[in-house]
């Protein structure tokens, strides 16, 4: 599959996540959603930060740092979702790596990157 067909379909799905997420919103007002892993997935999250990510990451308009951003933020999500199931200091450890290692990632990249342009 080519990359523009993808971008149409993950644009053409992005479209029904306000819709999921005042569906739930609306089933919070009957069952108790005060879990990590539901507030990962619908909250503030994988499914908003999935949004974000087909507008944002695709768009050429935005500076590198905007476009790559969502795509930490699923990660440190994944990550708190993984900490529902390990103890408290391997995942202190785990979210610390993952925060850390996309920061000087990204901070690397986007130094040897304007190095290389000039």
């Amino acid at each position: 599959m080519n990359i523009k067909k993808l971008k149409v379909k993950m644009r053409a799905a992005a479209l029904f996540i306000p819709v999921v997420l005042i569906f739930f919103t609306f089933l919070s007002a009957f069952i108790d959603m005060d879990n990590v892993i539901a507030s990962n997935l619908v909250g503030y999250s994988v499914l908003v930060n999935s949004y974000f990510i087909c507008y944002h990451s695709f768009n050429k308009r935005y500076c590198y740092i905007t476009r790559i951003a969502p795509i930490g933020l699923i990660l440190v999500n994944f990550v708190d979702i993984i900490g529902c199931f390990i103890n408290y200091e391997f995942y202190k450890f785990i979210f610390t790596f993952v925060i850390s290692s996309f920061a000087i990632g990204i901070g690397v990249y986007y130094d040897l990157n304007k190095r290389i342009k000039r």
